[in-house]
């Protein structure tokens, strides 16, 4: 009969067998939420970087997927369309200078609205 000392093995490194080696890491509840404010914030300004180039290239409004883009990004343009006194017109080939002010002042918006999530983390590495 082995005694105990022969059955002892030194572990190096310890390997759980129904994760096959793979650690998985968590992130806190304010780097979610930072993320999630980018991920919607990204999509909002893709959504309007569509609807600049549409304009730009003269997209057609009867056309479904620029009228769904022309309809969805209306109301985020809308409060920026006086300041350059800007007459909406599609069909035609326009340069929608609100769109690019309404893109900036979002993307600020965006940024300050996912740190303030991540103002007091202590480990600024964390991602």
């Amino acid at each position: 009969m082995a005694t105990e000392e022969e059955r002892t093995t030194e572990v190096t490194r310890t390997v759980s067998p129904d994760t096959n080696g793979v650690k998985r890491q968590t992130v806190s509840g304010p780097v979610f939420a930072e993320r999630l404010v980018y991920y919607l914030g990204g999509a909002v300004l893709t959504l309007l970087l569509l609807r600049f180039l549409l304009a730009l290239l003269g997209a057609n409004r009867a056309n479904p997927f620029a009228d769904l883009v022309f309809g969805l990004s209306y109301p985020l343009v809308w409060p920026f369309f006086g300041l350059f006194s800007f007459q909406p017109s599609y069909g035609n080939a326009t340069f929608e200078s609100a769109t690019l002010v309404a893109m900036v002042v979002y993307g600020i918006f965006i940024t300050g609205l996912a740190k303030v999530f991540t103002l007091h983390r202590r480990d600024r590495g964390e991602a």
